[in-house]
């Protein structure tokens, strides 16, 4: 479900269906309540019932927002050190799992040699 962030124009509660409620006050203390995160699919009926506008700009996130989804917590994923993907590509590039020490870095080191032919790679 997309979301989109909006700035409240006035004071609202609204029930969104599959979502839940979206709430918004324009003069709270609760950066949330100022810029609700609207589901995309109920943006145009509150903006024509002038609760909200979407042009919220530059709005600031709540704190610890830490993956822009309107709401604390959440993560972004990293870039270039997904460990994850990694050991995935290393077990289709050797055939077998490997060692739950080795960070990013290093499977890159060794899928590196494999693909350029050179030694190194683990037995």
């Amino acid at each position: 479900m997309t979301l989109v962030k909006c700035k409240a124009v006035r004071v609202f509660t609204e029930f969104v269906s599959n979502f839940g409620m979206v709430h918004g006050n324009p003069e709270g203390s609760d950066e949330r309540a100022r810029f609700p995160m609207v589901p995309e699919a109920a943006v145009a009926k509150l903006a024509a019932e002038g609760k909200i506008e979407t042009d919220a700009g530059d709005a600031p996130l709540p704190q610890l927002d830490h993956d822009g989804d309107g709401h604390p917590g959440g993560s972004v994923s990293a870039t270039g050190n997904d460990i994850k993907a990694l050991r995935a590509l290393y077990r289709e590039t050797f055939g077998k799992a490997p060692f739950n020490g080795w960070d990013a870095d290093k499977l890159r080191a060794l899928m590196a040699e494999a693909r350029t032919g050179t030694e190194g790679a683990p037995a």
